[in-house]
């Protein structure tokens, strides 16, 4: 009895190393086919890579929705996320950081005023299938998200204009991205792109980029961190403000 439960365990552990092969062999069409259901334009990856507690995306492609002149709506070669593998499966995940290196975000205005656009599209869409779904039992909070060098790629079809690339945005941090109340992923995700969004209108060729985007249904905490040139900016405010005799002396 003893000799055949072992066998038995051995056939087991070797069906499940044979299942877990496959899976992680599919793991790349597992993913896209993934994020493709959480997003509402078709999402690739080309490779998915775990060190330690590091989750590596390689080759990450959003893109934009059919009929547009562009093709991406957003791009990174690499993207890394640290949590505990444990947390995956907990109801409460908690993300130490995602980091985004050297992404391309393309943006298309489909009217002549920008408020019609491949984002604006792209994040309504989001928002209408998180207020259709069943309300999720999980909750999120991203600790730290990093993006650097955000390459910028834009075109008005509306005014049948040239594609040009403005200056690329050195670095976009934001911290404790989340709520205490369960969310979806859309939602999650819906607030990092507007977030990021947020940045870019900034650019006075941008500004309109998100007039057309409706509200999301819930509010999401987020914490924007100020880049360097921003400090040094209210910094400049502040010296130029200061009165005289308000002014530290040496």
């Amino acid at each position: 009895m003893l000799r055949f439960f072992f066998k038995a365990l051995i056939v087991v552990l070797i069906i499940g190393i044979i299942l877990a092969a496959f899976i992680w062999d599919r793991r790349v069409r597992y993913i896209s086919n993934f994020l493709s259901n959480i997003m509402p334009t078709k999402t690739i990856i080309k490779d998915l890579r775990i060190s330690g507690n590091q989750f590596i995306i390689k080759g990450l492609h959003i893109a934009n929705p059919e009929g547009s002149k562009l093709d991406t709506a957003f791009a990174s070669e690499v993207i890394r996320i640290t949590t505990e593998p444990r947390n995956l499966l907990s109801k409460d995940l908690v993300i130490d950081e995602i980091a985004i290196d050297d992404p391309l975000v393309g943006i298309e205005f489909y009217s002549a005023d920008g408020s019609q656009n491949n984002w604006s599209l792209i994040l309504n869409k989001l928002n209408l299938a998180a207020s259709k779904q069943n309300t999720s039992h999980r909750t999120y909070l991203i600790k730290k998200l990093i993006m650097t060098k955000v390459k910028l790629h834009v075109v008005n079809s509306a005014l049948n204009t040239e594609p040009f690339d403005p200056e690329p945005l050195p670095k976009i941090e934001f911290h404790n991205i989340g709520s205490d109340k369960p969310l979806t992923l859309q939602l999650i995700v819906a607030t990092i792109f507007r977030a990021m969004l947020q940045e870019t209108a900034k650019r006075e060729s941008l500004k309109a980029i998100l007039k057309g985007v409706k509200p999301l249904p819930v509010k999401i905490e987020i914490e924007k961190i100020p880049s360097q040139l921003e400090e040094k900016k209210t910094e400049l405010i502040k010296e130029l403000f200061l009165l005289p005799e308000a002014k530290e002396t040496p």
